[in-house]
């Protein structure tokens, strides 16, 4: 009779599956509910989150975003005192329904994660992103 070794056993394991959600080909960390969220001092981009009822039926994502954002520091953006914090919580009708998820670029990398935030608002259009962003209107034109 053979012994069943660890390797045995860790090559009958299935390999970890990826955690998150991915956003326009942008690796996401796994949704979290906003006020249970510790958003850390690194640079990324960050989506706001309602959940998505059709993805009960299989038809979309479970997740949809309602704002995105980049940031050197997510500890400082993703908070209660952001410029549109209350739109979020009424696009999503509660804090209690707001989740946000967060993908992580390397510091000082500012073009990246503009090109990333830029992606996202164009695929998903999300509702508190309408207002103009004079930042980026004047980059967009050179100055």
């Amino acid at each position: 009779m053979g012994h069943t070794t660890l390797l045995d056993l860790l090559g009958m394991m299935e390999p970890p599956k990826p955690t998150g959600i991915t956003l326009n080909g942008h690796r996401f960390s796994q949704p979290v509910q906003f006020r249970f969220s510790v958003p850390l001092k690194m640079p990324g981009v960050y989506a706001i989150l309602k959940r998505d009822l059709a993805s009960a039926f299989g038809f979309v994502q479970p997740f949809q975003p309602v704002y995105v954002g980049e940031t050197e520091s997510f500890a400082e953006r993703v908070t209660r005192s952001h410029e549109h914090y209350q739109d979020w919580v009424r696009a999503v009708g509660s804090e209690n329904d707001m989740w946000v998820a967060f993908c992580w670029t390397m510091p000082g990398d500012r073009d990246e994660r503009l090109a990333i935030e830029d992606g996202l608002i164009k695929m998903y259009d999300p509702c508190c992103n309408k207002t103009l962003n004079t930042q980026k209107l004047l980059k967009a034109f050179g100055f």
